[in-house]
């Protein structure tokens, strides 16, 4: 049976100016237009049959009823509104047949909590500090401690030892524990001197006793590998480390946990290799550098690589590499065991490697070995989707979840290729939970076009929403490819060639490095506009230039890789890609110019890096791109910096802030004379200070700012820019110093701040633009 669950997507419900007979006029300020078309990509995401009124919608509430018929809804100070539409009708209907109200409405989302489902456990636990073990909430243990704690299990920790006098460890060490540095084998030469070995064998095996705090496989045993380290926490040799790895394969170890990590070159190949051989399942720590840049032996094809989850969140840590680096995400912050036999705080991923080793560790204590090949698919299949749809750059397959890992009923699924030249493949499955990978198969003469439930390809399957409950066979559809090159193309002046438009199939296309031997160096204006096919994008090698609108509103696009020699995205270059997750830069890039609102609208977009050579940026490129935590500038930039996730440029003007940030309070820097277009655009922060000396708010600084509820203008200020502080639907305060210099405020400035009661205009002001206060209601 073809079930769906719900994937929730955020979009922003902004529109257009509209004139409508008997309505009263709305006011547009730079909007992206609800179509009947972006509503038909998305179901499944919002209230089929529900719409919210824009304050302008309130005030034509009755009118809008009598034309479209349904229930009104509407508070007593008339602030908010819902039209719930008839029997019969749905949203699309309205948008269809009256795209000219669609400036009186705003769609009505589905919401997503920012938590893992869980299950209750049916078990007491009586561990003192397991109440403050805040990890454990975003990791879903669900029932899995009553079917096992792991017995049976053997988990090497390779690390700085372990405190062997810790009551949390009493029985569980084995006899044949070993220090890799002196090669000598016994307890007695595993003992800890720096601390981090101890920490990290209390988020595995602390035990279920009553006292203290839990592991997550309170009942593994520990083959614990010390190496020395310096006065750092630096492992004085590799060689010690990949000695450790070849010792647990002997060993017979079950799980490797290797909370270390290397980035200028890979000593640990051969030996995993033979742990995955051997069916040992190699677990490692991503890194703390928050970089993509390769580490070992994290980003090794053998080993499963574990990036890290803020404290109490399900974000990505701060400091967590990402990558190739990571293959799923868990809790980064622990309290664990401490040396001398005490508790402590511990944070980094580090700590996130050994919860997944001890989550693997109970699998197996239920389900016996398991080719390292499997464990990496059901790791994938169970946990718990973050970030982009399905498995993307940053939260890899998403976040552990223990109880579908361990508990929860798992499947197979078939993948018919419908053709000889390719066997059937399978996939485990987690029912009730939707894939993150489909294969993407390749032949010679035809072009994969899709997977579905049915052999006659009718019934095709919507990725990352559509799941199983039983062992299933799903089929490949394939259609002929037009013959000769899908593209129209020119020459450049410099003999290198631009491609101006594609005409073929391809749903996952590489775009080729040279046609006819000559090198492809740009992708001219629109040549991919409006494409609802293309789901993956493979850049040339060469390319130099992404020009206008080249891959706007190419929806179902879910990350694109920068080629490092790209040294200009013009502007609308990927504007509203609004499924769009990842943009990878490589470290080496040549990208000097991101143009005006080359990402517009990419609401889905969670992180942004600006390369060493940008030197040309405005905070519109970003415009929209409402769940963007984090901005981070290399460290060689001249043109550009970072503070706290905010980019200034060298004249110390605000380029733009990262808009999802939940910080309560930002203070801007004492030195900033001017707040740049777009700067705070759908801000999250609840306050922000602005410094004395402040010169300028430019245009649209603020728009969209909505939980910012008050501001005090410095006296230094001189202008107020057209719409700066529009949609701060928050905003109840402005206030202005006695010694005011402000002298203009220009159209908008406060369109829409509904919540707004009382402002007094300085006398220094001179001029005072169009409808500043425009759906001001409560001023």
């Amino acid at each position: 049976m073809k079930k769906k669950c719900f994937l929730l997507l955020t979009f922003v419900s902004i529109f257009t100016f509209i004139i409508l007979m008997n309505l009263e006029q709305p006011i547009s300020i730079q909007q992206q237009v609800i179509t009947a078309q972006l509503l038909e990509d998305t179901k499944g995401t919002y209230n089929d049959r529900s719409l919210i009124l824009s304050p302008t919608g309130i005030s034509n509430a009755n009118t809008l009823q009598e034309i479209l018929g349904g229930t009104l809804r509407i508070t007593d100070d008339r602030s908010y509104g819902v039209l719930k539409l008839p029997e019969g009708s749905s949203v699309i209907d309205v948008y269809k047949e009256h795209p000219e109200y669609a400036s009186y409405f705003e769609i009505d989302y589905l919401v997503q909590t920012e938590e893992v489902e869980t299950s209750t456990p049916n078990y007491t636990i009586t561990d003192p500090s397991y109440l403050i073990q805040n990890e454990y909430s975003y990791m879903n243990v669900g029932d899995a401690w009553n079917q096992t704690k792991g017995l049976g299990i053997t988990v090497a920790i390779i690390d700085t030892g372990i405190d062997t006098d810790h009551s949390e460890f009493t029985g569980k060490i084995s006899e044949e524990s070993y220090n890799a540095s002196d090669d000598l084998v016994g307890i007695e030469y595993i003992e800890d001197e720096y601390g981090h070995g101890t920490a990290v064998a209390g988020a595995i095996a602390a035990s279920f006793d009553g006292v203290g705090v839990i592991g997550v496989a309170p009942e593994v045993t520990l083959l614990v590998i010390k190496c020395d380290v310096d006065a750092t926490g630096s492992f004085l040799a590799s060689s010690d480390l990949v000695f450790g790895i070849y010792y647990a394969i002997e060993k017979g170890a079950d799980v490797i946990n290797m909370s270390f990590g290397i980035t200028n070159n890979n000593p640990f190949a051969d030996a995993l290799q033979l742990a995955v051989d051997s069916d040992i399942i190699p677990i490692a720590a991503a890194g703390n550098f928050a970089t993509s840049a390769l580490t070992y032996p994290a980003a090794d094809e053998n080993a499963i690589g574990v990036g890290a989850l803020a404290m109490n969140s399900f974000e990505l840590a701060a400091y967590s590499n990402y990558g190739e680096n990571v293959k799923l995400v868990a809790p980064g912050t622990v309290y664990t065991t401490q040396m001398g036999g005490g508790y402590e705080y511990a944070t980094g991923t580090s700590f996130s490697s050994p919860i997944v080793s001890g989550a693997v560790a109970l699998y197996l204590s239920l389900n016996g070995t398991t080719e390292y090949e499997y464990m990496d698919d059901l790791l994938e299949a169970s946990s718990a989707d973050l970030g982009t749809l399905g498995a993307d750059w940053y939260y890899g397959f998403g976040a552990l979840d223990i109880d579908a890992l361990v508990c929860q009923e798992k499947g197979t699924v078939t993948f018919d290729y419908l053709t000889s030249e390719l066997d059937p493949t399978t996939h485990v499955f987690v029912v009730g939970r939707a894939l993150q990978e489909f294969p993407e198969p390749e032949r010679s003469m035809v072009v994969y076009d899709g997977w579905y439930f049915d052999i006659q390809t009718t019934n095709e399957i919507d990725y990352y929403v559509d799941y199983f409950t039983n062992d299933i066979t799903i089929y490949a559809s394939w259609v002929n490819e037009d013959e000769g090159i899908p593209y129209q193309y020119s020459y450049l002046p410099d003999g290198t060639i631009q491609i101006d438009s594609y005409y073929g199939k391809m749903r996952y296309l590489v775009i080729p490095d040279e046609i006819e031997g000559v090198p492809v160096t740009s992708i001219g204006m629109r040549a991919f506009y409006n494409n609802q096919k293309l789901r993956q994008i493979t850049l040339p090698a060469n390319l130099v230039t992404i020009h206008e609108a080249a891959f706007q509103n190419v929806t179902r696009l879910l990350e694109i890789e920068i080629p490092a020699t790209v040294t200009t995205i013009d502007p609308y270059a990927f504007a509203g890609d609004y499924r769009l997750g990842s943009v990878i830069i490589p470290s080496d890039s040549q990208l000097e110019t991101i143009g005006e609102n080359a990402f517009w609208q990419d609401v889905n977009l969670i992180r942004f890096d600006i390369p060493e050579y940008t030197s040309s940026l405005d905070g519109s490129a970003f415009y929209g791109c409402i769940s963007i935590r984090e901005f981070s500038v290399d460290s060689n930039n001249a043109y550009f910096d970072s503070v706290d996730g905010v980019i200034y440029n060298e004249a110390r003007t605000i380029v733009v802030a990262n808009p999802a940030a939940l910080t309560a309070d930002y203070t801007i820097l004492p030195t900033v004379t001017e707040v740049g277009p777009f700067a705070f655009a759908f801000t999250k922060r609840a306050s922000i200070t602005l410094p004395e000396g402040l010169l300028s708010i430019s245009s649209q600084a603020f728009i969209y700012a909505s939980r910012l509820s008050s501001i005090t203008i410095p006296d230094s200020l001189q202008s107020i820019g057209y719409a700066a502080f529009a949609n701060t639907t928050s905003l109840y305060s402005v206030d202005f110093g006695a010694s005011s210099t402000l002298q203009n405020i220009g159209d908008f400035a406060f369109y829409r701040a509904q919540n707004l009661q009382t402002i007094t205009i300085p006398a220094s002001v001179s001029s005072i633009g169009s409808y500043v206060f425009s759906s001001a209601f409560s001023l």
